[in-house]
Parts: C-alpha cells; sequence; structure tokens
C-alpha cells in the first residue's frame, strides 16, 4: 500500500508527501531515512565507507555478486522496495538524498545477499559513481554487475528501471551513443508488460534524445517519436507529456517549422506551460535546447544568459547523457561570445569555457566515439576566438602561442569534421564545416591563399 501511494505522489508531483510517506514507511522496517543537508551528508559518509568495506571483502569482486547467497531478511526486502519507490521522487528533488537512499541499498545487498531490488540499487549507484564522482570504469562494472543481478532475477518492473538507467546515465560513458538505444527498447517492452507507465515514458524521452544527439535523420527521428504518442496521450503524466511535446519542438525547429528559429515554443507548446509543471528534468531538456540554438541559429546576445540556465537546470542530474551535450554548446557558445565582442566578461567567460574544455578531454579519454569529435571543435573554436580577437589579454593569459596560431585552428576543424564523419555524427560534421568556413573567411589574411572557405566544401 505504501509503495502504491509513493507512487502515485510522485506521478501527482507531490514530492515531498512521497518522501515523507517513505520516511514514514521505512521506519516500520527498522530503517532510517536522514532528513536535512548535515544527517543527509553524514549518512552518505557512512554507506560510501561500508560499501568499500564489504566490496573488498567479495571473493570473486564485484562481478561475481550475482552468485551470492539470497536476500532471506523479508524486513530487509520490504524496505528495499520503498527505497526503489522512493528513489526517482528524491533524484527530482533532493540529489544528496537520492544518493544516501541508492548507497543504502547497495550496502544492504552487499550485507545480506541479492534480491530482485538489488540490481536496481546496483544500477543507481553505478550512475552515482560516473556521473557524480566521475568514477567512469567502477561506475560501468556495477552497471554489469546490475545487468547480470536482472538476468539471474529476471523481473519485468525491474527490467523497466535497470534498462532505462544504465542507457541514459552508464552506457554513452563508455560506448558509443547508439548503442544505448537497445536499453531503451527493452525498458519501455518491460515497463509496458508490468504497467510501470512512468518509467517507460521516460525512456521514451530518453530514446529520442539519444537519436538526436546521435544525428539519426530527423525524418526517421519524428517517425518513430510519432510511434508513442497514444502512450504518451493516455498516461497523463505532465512531465512525460512535456518532454514529448518538447522532443516535437525541437524536431519540428529543425526541419524549419517554427517561425522564430531561437524558439521552442508556440501555440503547441506555450513557454509558460513549461514552467507551470515544475520539473527540473523537463527544464534542463528546455534550457540546454535552447542553448543549442543559440549556437546552431548564431543568435549571441544570449549566449551567456543561457550557458548560466542550463548549467543551472543540468546542476542535480547524475550521468545524463546531457552533461556532455550542454558542456560541448556551452563552450561554444561562450567562445563564440567572445569572438563576436558580446561578452560580459571575457576573461571570466574564457575561464568558464575552458572548465567545459577539461571536462570534454576527461570524457574524450574514457569514451572517444561520443567525445574526441567535439573535443575537437571545442579547441577550433577557442583558437580561433583567440586568434580572431587578436590574442586579447584573456586569451593570452597563461595560453602558449600554438593556442593562437592560424594554422592550429585550421588543422584542427578539419580533423573534428574527419572525426565526426567517422564516428557518424553528421550533424556536428555539418556544424564543425560551417565554423570552419566562418573562420576562413574572418580569418583569410592570416591563412595561407590554399585555405579558403571553398576548402571545406
Amino acid at each position: 500500500l505504501y509503495t502504491i501511494i509513493i507512487r502515485m505522489h510522485t506521478n501527482l508531483n507531490h514530492m515531498e508527501k512521497g518522501i515523507d510517506l517513505a520516511a514514514q514507511a521505512l521506519s516500520l522496517t527498522g530503517e532510517d531515512l536522514p532528513r536535512g543537508p548535515e544527517a543527509i551528508a553524514a549518512g552518505i559518509g557512512e554507506q560510501s565507507q561500508e560499501i568499500a568495506a564489504l566490496a573488498a571483502g567479495l571473493p570473486g569482486g564485484i562481478e561475481d555478486y550475482a552468485n551470492m547467497p539470497p536476500m532471506e531478511d523479508e524486513m530487509i526486502q520490504a524496505a528495499m522496495e520503498i527505497m526503489i519507490n522512493v528513489s526517482s521522487t528524491a533524484y527530482m528533488t533532493d540529489a544528496n538524498l537520492y544518493m544516501y537512499i541508492v548507497l543504502r541499498m547497495v550496502s544492504l545487498s552487499l550485507q545480506h545477499g541479492s534480491s530482485n531490488a538489488s540490481s536496481f540499487g546496483f544500477v543507481n549507484y553505478a550512475l552515482v559513481l560516473a556521473g557524480a564522482y566521475g568514477d567512469y570504469a567502477n561506475g560501468y562494472r556495477y552497471g554489469l554487475a546490475a545487468l547480470a543481478l536482472l538476468a539471474k532475477h529476471p523481473n519485468p518492473e525491474l527490467g523497466c528501471k535497470v534498462n532505462h538507467v544504465f542507457g541514459a546515465g552508464i552506457q554513452h560513458w563508455k560506448n558509443h551513443i547508439r548503442s544505448c538505444i537497445p536499453y531503451f527498447e527493452k525498458a519501455y517492452l518491460n515497463g509496458v508488460q508490468f504497467g510501470d507507465v512512468l518509467y517507460a515514458g521516460y525512456t521514451t524521452n530518453q530514446r529520442v534524445t539519444c537519436q538526436l544527439i546521435a544525428g539519426c535523420p530527423l525524418e526517421e527521428v519524428r517517425r518513430e517519436h510519432s510511434l508513442y504518442y497514444e502512450f504518451i496521450r493516455r498516461h497523463k503524466d505532465p512531465v512525460v507529456n512535456g518532454l514529448y511535446a518538447l522532443q516535437l519542438q525541437i524536431v519540428r525547429n529543425l526541419q524549419g517549422e517554427i517561425v522564430d528559429v531561437r524558439a521552442l515554443t508556440d501555440e503547441l507548446l506555450p513557454e509558460d506551460e513549461i514552467k507551470r509543471i515544475g520539473s527540473i528534468i523537463l527544464d534542463s531538456n528546455y534550457d540546454i535546447a535552447r542553448l543549442q540554438l543559440c549556437f546552431i541559429y548564431r543568435h549571441f546576445a544570449s549566449a551567456e544568459q543561457l550557458v548560466d540556465a542550463s548549467a543551472t537546470s543540468l546542476g542535480g542530474s547524475f550521468g545524463s547523457v546531457l552533461i556532455a551535450e550542454q558542456a560541448f554548446y556551452a563552450a561554444l557558445c561562450l567562445y563564440a561570445a567572445i569572438r563576436s565582442g558580446l561578452s560580459d566578461d571575457a576573461t571570466a567567460r574564457l575561464k568558464q569555457a575552458d572548465g567545459y574544455l577539461a571536462s570534454m578531454q576527461t570524457w574524450a579519454d574514457h569514451c572517444p566515439e561520443n567525445n574526441y569529435h567535439r573535443l575537437l571543435l571545442m579547441k577550433a573554436e577557442r583558437s580561433a576566438a583567440c586568434l580572431i580577437t587578436g590574442g586579447s589579454e584573456a586569451c593570452r593569459n597563461g595560453e602558449s602561442d600554438e593556442a593562437l596560431d592560424a594554422m592550429a585552428a585550421d588543422e584542427l576543424y578539419r580533423a573534428a569534421i574527419a572525426e565526426a564523419e567517422r564516428q557518424g555524427f553528421i550533424q556536428i560534421a555539418a556544424l564543425a564545416n560551417e565554423c570552419a568556413g566562418r573562420y576562413y573567411m574572418e580569418a583569410a589574411d592570416l591563412l595561407p591563399d590554399s585555405r579558403t572557405a571553398r576548402d571545406t566544401g
């Protein structure tokens, strides 16, 4: 009964009520849900230490956890079920509480044996390791362990959740983003089979997001998007419906169907409706999409405002495919604003953009398939910004001469185009060609005669 009511509160966006009820239910199992920043932070520290000690004692490592004896304590199993149902509520309202819940589930599993719920705890712990701590290698290990647990304890309800989280928050840090899509297909089928309409709804959003990032043809994306219409319409969840409508608006914009190319809202999706829903998931998707359009259509007057808005709305997310996407377009917009003389503080904004560049370097080291072409284009745009502004004080601060060399930018553009084409990101290859062509025209007097805008095709 408690789990049903917690889900109901989550579906109705009554997050605090859901968390309060979960705390009450957990107390009946002997578990305390910490409340308040200090108590939650202390709980996270304790659980992290406990997990490290317990995992170190596993004879076959975490990869062999699926062969552990089953969990027999019924009270602990009940607590795990409650934690599953309140975790998504916590994720959308209090990132640290979500982390505590996930860590506690893993700790209980390592102490008392494997259960159906353990796979959910493991896959979300993988999300925390990769997304919050930047431990991509161990995050991937725990993600694979979660899939192994799911295979040993098949369960459609958990199949939806586990495949969704693995595809949305873990797989893309290690492998090409197109490889995420099969996990969303499994998640959706499991969700429809079990009736987990909330996670199934989120899964449709993640699938389309990955298709757009992967550079799938827009007509193909729109056709597959329409297949979910009846399911989404019947579901009536405001966040899922908002995400569905937003993605249609993104495609319509890119296909030239929205009059104001800077906008994602019109009579089909008014902006005040997005704000009324009040979801960090919807807000972050909306802000990042607007940031992308800012660069694609080169409206840099609002670039810095959009960078800050997207960073804020994405702030509590763990492991999302949109994290690298936001960093990519944020850096490009900031470099472009500096280059165009529109920056409010070129030195501070260059430092901010370089922070995104450093993050992309880390992600490219772990998964070059998804991120190396992004890194190259970011470096090219940085080099171009510094060169076009004449090696301004902001650009020269700690810079080598190579960063201000015209040929260095030229080579980076060419490398970015080649890498994007090699990995199948045709939209980034096209974008890099446009950026290179603009650079060649602006820097024509700095380049050899053989380097012209025509070279980019």
